[in-house]
């Protein structure tokens, strides 16, 4: 936010994203839905994911 003065550092953005994907995950009214286009991403994160019927 150059205008205002104000710099975030790699470690700023990271805690930013890392806050706002936390609050969109676990505040789903029925559930929530991730889809992931990339393969080896999906693969990767499927562990930390249940998958409901």
């Amino acid at each position: 936010m150059p205008r205002r003065g104000i710099t975030f550092t790699e470690d700023d953005i990271l805690r930013l994203v890392q806050n706002i994907y936390v609050v969109l995950l676990t505040r789903g009214m029925l559930g929530t839905y991730v889809y992931v286009c990339d393969t080896p991403l999906r693969e990767r994160l499927r562990r930390y994911f249940h998958k409901s019927a």
